[in-house]
């Protein structure tokens, strides 16, 4: 089983954003599942990347090293297919055009995207895509394709059981929006409207500009408590110590309903309201739809009451465990092939006549 996947560059200006990761994330995640059924692993990246995913995946990962030009990429990977007996593709790229997937579609006796909402025509044999608002986009792909979509088929290993924690005896709110400034100074603008406002911290990806701003924010309104806290691309932290998390459709949201964490989501721009639509008509979170366009106000109303009740936070983290159940994977597993049983010969059987008296 082969993996093509992106791998973003952790210290590129400015640095990736917590989505970037998803790729790689999801494919070590589904690597290592198949691995305990079996099947061989390996993962193709770009030359430029290798050492970056050496060290991200480590000594013992096979990786293959492919041309950054589509074209010859292709080449490369027919090439390895042949010479390593690879039959099964997995392909984990946003952004990558029909043509490259037709080609790895046409090389490969089994291959699965993984999408995230691609606008053109998805050549593969079964296309992955968990987020919440999958089943209500319009795919144009292959006729024999199968398409695993929604919150079912969340690719994240099993969790034990749902922890739905008891909150903290001091309200603690995790901000989780990536590095959009205008969402997390609204956000903290109407937090400081709030009657007793909770501890605050902030996950961001680092950037220095950013920092400062806060930095001088804090000095302008003594009365919030605000912590950093820098995005890691192979950490989360510990979701259980937050009495709620505001997280953005880009974020986390799958793993925090799984978990039975409550969470509000809140939507950067106006195109991202859908899926925080769909998990409030589900029960699963409320939302701050887009804060832009509400009044600090009116965001400081809600987020006071729901911080203030325990009842209807419970509810909802009662609800995201029965949306996200943890068994994404197993039944992802079930539509994929054993790999030693694609690419052989086909058997003719001969042809049976009826015996005549």
């Amino acid at each position: 089983m082969l993996f093509r996947c992106s791998i973003p560059d952790p210290d590129a200006s400015p640095s990736p954003k917590p989505g970037d990761w998803t790729p790689l994330r999801q494919s070590v995640v589904l690597a290592n599942f198949f691995a305990t059924r079996g099947y061989r692993i390996a993962f193709a990246v770009n030359r430029s990347r290798h050492d970056m995913a050496r060290r991200l995946l480590g000594k013992e990962a096979t990786i293959y090293r492919v041309p950054n030009d589509p074209e010859h990429e292709l080449k490369r990977l027919a090439h390895l297919r042949r010479l390593h007996k690879h039959n099964i593709c997995i392909v984990n790229r946003p952004g990558c055009d029909s043509a490259y997937l037709f080609g790895i579609y046409r090389q490969f006796p089994f291959s699965a995207v993984v999408d995230h909402g691609s606008r053109f025509l998805v050549y593969a044999h079964m296309i992955i895509n968990p987020d919440v608002s999958a089943p209500s986009l319009g795919y144009s792909c292959s006729p024999s394709a199968k398409l695993l979509l929604g919150p079912k088929f969340h690719i994240a290993p099993e969790v034990a059981a749902p922890t739905c924690p008891a909150p903290p005896p001091v309200p603690h709110l995790l901000i989780w929006v990536g590095n959009d400034e205008s969402v997390i100074f609204k956000l903290l603008s109407a937090l400081n409207r709030m009657t007793a406002p909770p501890a605050i911290t902030l996950c961001y990806r680092r950037d220095a500009d950013l920092r400062r701003r806060l930095a001088a924010f804090t000095v302008g309104h003594p009365r919030l408590d605000i912590n950093a806290l820098l995005f890691e691309p192979d950490a989360h932290p510990t979701w259980e110590a937050f009495t709620a998390v505001v997280v953005d459709p880009d974020g986390p949201y799958l793993d925090l309903a799984q978990r039975g964490i409550f969470f509000v989501t809140a939507a950067p721009t106006a195109a991202q309201l859908q899926p925080c639509y769909i998990l409030e008509q589900l029960g699963v979170s409320p939302t701050l739809g887009w804060p832009n366009s509400r009044s600090d106000q009116q965001i400081a109303n809600q987020l006071e009451r729901l911080l203030g009740d325990q009842i209807l936070r419970r509810r909802y983290s009662t609800m995201g465990p029965q949306l996200v159940d943890g068994k994404g994977l197993s039944r992802i597993a079930h539509f994929i092939p054993r790999e030693d049983e694609l690419g052989k010969p086909t058997v003719l059987q001969p042809d049976k006549t009826p015996e005549t008296e």
